[in-house]
């Protein structure tokens, strides 16, 4: 077998293990958070979708799955590209304040208000920088080391009337 098929092989092998390495590590920690927006002012329609440019609050459910107690740990959400393109230039466009979040027993939950709100954006902007690449994503960190334990995605959609041809 040539050199470049085996480099070609490799290639093509190399995302499907550093993939599977990151589902391992996933697994590994026992914390857990669900993230919720919830939007207050918005004109509503029936669907009760969220509306654009108005702000949303954040809240996370953490929880412990494991049988052993957690350790402390501070919580935050980021809306930015997944990892592993999270440090990349302009991928972070929002981050909550971090909260302390003590030690949670096995099967013990613990309910986030954040403070700081997200406004979302047009549709035109979502469309132009790319947030449709990114996400939001909880996070813990713990002895300074960052986790990601829980992501929701965002996306936009519009309805467009069609337009009749003139005779």
């Amino acid at each position: 077998m040539s050199f470049s098929i085996r480099c070609f092989i490799l290639s093509a092998l190399l995302p499907l293990f550093v993939q599977a390495s990151n589902l391992d590590s996933r697994n590994e920690n026992p914390i857990t958070a669900d993230i919720v927006l919830s939007q207050e002012g918005a004109p509503r329609d029936k669907q009760m979708k969220f509306q654009p440019v108005f702000p949303v609050k954040i809240t996370s459910t953490i929880s412990n799955h494991s049988s052993v107690s957690s350790k402390p740990t501070k919580l935050l959400v980021r809306y930015a590209y997944p990892q592993p393109y999270h440090n990349s230039t302009g991928s972070l466009i929002f981050e909550t304040e971090a909260v302390d979040i003590p030690v949670l027993q096995p099967g013990e939950e613990k309910n986030v208000q954040f403070a700081k709100g997200h406004q979302l954006p047009t549709i035109s902007d979502f469309v132009l920088n790319d947030w449709a690449m990114r996400q939001y994503q909880a996070i813990t960190v713990t002895d300074g080391k960052e986790i990601v334990v829980g992501t929701l995605a965002l996306t936009y959609s519009a309805y467009y009337y069609p337009i009749k041809a003139r005779d």
